[in-house]
């Protein structure tokens, strides 16, 4: 995850509200010529392909608003919002806001931006004003997001082509209500979904893929796997660069595997980052578990040069722990 400083005082709080600093920020990504590119993009979630249904603008949003949500959130309304300054002078021309109900006080923001530049600008600039390292938790489900909790709230934002998206979730579960929120929209926007091998042969869905690389994504999951880790059906496999992932048929349901090139030295940063985590044995040459209570875990495992983490996500299934640990040790029974 790309994570940058900000203050805390003393007491662990935000010095200035992340808005106050996005403001001074910004005017730093002006003074640098980003943002100014006044191009139309088609797609502006970041892809062509996007999943069938998917919404592909702001307009798809407010006409069918995000349903699968986790932890038993509830979307309420949709509709556009004011774009702030800071966010104009970026190079926002729209935003659209959900917020949502259910046990935390939550939103998501959509925030459209004039160009993909613009957007990662902006997303720079949120990272630089969220808190100190200390204060985050590495996710590595989702590298690209930077997220930070305080007290009693958490705040994830992640750019999906020239759309910012900003989750928040005031409860008791902090940063990892806001992150699995993010994990859901992700699903929402349909982000990405490349099903076919780098040789252009549709991605195998009952067995290791010998297209793929020995310890590419989807040669380490199969669709039996995810069956089994999510203890009921699973549609078809959702493939990315580096991840592998099948939905289930419950809400907000998955089961993903991601392979990092970072090896050892990457799956020691992800436990020290790694707030609430705890140690497995058995699992690879070493490995890690973190449950959220949001409704998902995550299992990190190192084995020989390959570090890849398995995420289940079934807030139904009061199992999923042990069945996400059943599954990362299959898996790193394969890596070669």
């Amino acid at each position: 995850m790309r994570q940058a400083a900000g203050a805390r005082d003393d007491g662990g709080a935000m010095k200035a509200s992340v808005p106050l600093v996005l403001g001074v920020l910004l005017l730093a990504v002006m003074a640098a010529g980003c943002g100014d590119d006044d191009s139309h993009n088609p797609f502006p979630f970041g892809s062509s392909t996007a999943a069938s249904g998917a919404p592909s603008t702001l307009a798809d949003i407010l006409s069918k608003p995000i349903a699968a949500l986790p932890g038993g959130l509830r979307a309420g309304s949709t509709k556009k919002r004011d774009v702030t300054s800071s966010e104009k002078a970026a190079g926002a021309t729209d935003a659209v806001r959900t917020t949502l109900s259910g046990g935390a006080t939550a939103y998501i923001d959509f925030i459209q931006f004039k160009s993909d530049d613009a957007a990662a600008a902006y997303a720079l600039a949120f990272a630089r004003a969220l808190p100190e390292p200390s204060g985050l938790a590495f996710l590595p489900a989702m590298p690209d997001a930077a997220c930070a909790d305080g007290p009693a709230t958490g705040s994830c934002g992640l750019a999906f082509g020239s759309v910012f998206v900003v989750t928040d979730s005031s409860s008791v579960n902090g940063q990892a209500g806001a992150a699995a929120l993010l994990g859901a929209v992700s699903a929402y926007l349909g982000h990405p979904l490349d099903t076919t091998a780098a040789n252009g042969s549709p991605v195998a869905t009952t067995g290791p893929n010998p297209t793929v690389a020995p310890n590419a994504a989807c040669a380490l999951l199969t669709a039996a796997d995810a069956k089994t880790a999510l203890n009921g059906p699973v549609g078809a496999v959702r493939q990315g660069g580096d991840s592998c992932d099948y939905p289930g048929n419950a809400p907000g349901s998955s089961v993903e595997v991601e392979v990092y090139e970072t090896g050892r030295p990457g799956f020691d940063n992800a436990r020290s980052e790694t707030q609430g985590a705890s140690s497995l044995s058995g699992v690879g040459d070493a490995a890690f578990v973190f449950s959220s209570p949001a409704g998902f875990v995550q299992v990190s495992v190192v084995k020989g040069s390959t570090f890849f983490v398995v995420t289940v996500a079934n807030d139904a299934d009061s199992q999923r722990q042990s069945r996400a640990v059943t599954l990362a040790k299959t898996i790193a029974g394969r890596v070669k």
